[in-house]
Formats: C-alpha cells, structure tokens, sequence
C-alpha cells in the first residue's frame, strides 16, 4: 500500500490534553490561530471523563485564567468546594506543610473541583 503524503500545517502545536493544555487551545484559538492537539485519549474521553479518583485543586490566578476563557460557566456549582485549609504529606514522612485562609488574609485558599473541568474545558473545542 503506497502511502499519501499528507502534510497539514498549524499555527500551534499543543502536546497534553490535560487542564492547562486544553486551557491553552482555547486561549489560541480565541486568538484565531490555528491548532492540533497531540494526546492518547480520544475526544469521547475528553468529553465524557470517567471518574478515576483524581480532582484538581485550583488557585486564584487559575480560575481566574478559566474565567475570562468562559470555560469556568461550564462547571456547575454543585461540582465546586472551596478550599480553606491544607495540609500536604509526602508518605510516611514526620513533616507536613499546613496553610490556612486566614493567614493568606483570604476567604480561600483556591477551589476544588472535580474532574468533571477536563469536560468543560473539551467542550469549547467541539465548536471548532
């Protein structure tokens, strides 16, 4: 079998369809720009996530990135907890590193959402 030579050509090349990588092709081709994306999952995973036990944290400046992509519209309140403290472990290490809202002097500390984001951050990319 001969094979075609196929050549396309992009503006922009994203490797990872995670959170900030989907976040970035929404932002290009806000931009007008032209895009591929180089991931092993498949759009009906992208967009019907299953739910594997792992959520994301978010900071402020990070949702507030996802705002102005009006991708933060798509995450329903009842998929949303607000952070206000933490406490981060590594194994059985004796050392830990706790935060706290109120010594940040904010309501938050940033926000929790679960995996359903990765949907709505694929959901824009279907329009294009």
């Amino acid at each position: 079998m001969k094979k075609q030579d196929q050549t396309s050509y992009y503006d922009v090349v994203v490797v990872g369809a995670g959170p900030a990588g989907l976040a970035a092709v929404i932002g290009f081709v806000q931009q007008g720009l032209s895009v591929a994306v180089i991931d092993p999952s498949t759009a009906d995973v992208l967009d019907n996530p299953p739910y594997d036990g792992r959520e994301i944290a978010l900071t402020h400046a990070s949702y507030d990135i996802l705002d102005e992509l009006g991708v933060w519209a798509q995450v329903a309140p009842s998929e949303v907890s607000y952070i206000k403290r933490a406490h981060v472990i590594n194994g059985d290490e004796p050392y830990a590193l706790r935060f706290d809202h109120r010594e940040a002097g904010a309501d938050t500390l940033g926000i929790w959402s679960l995996i359903r984001l990765f949907a709505a951050l694929a959901m824009p990319l279907q329009k294009t």
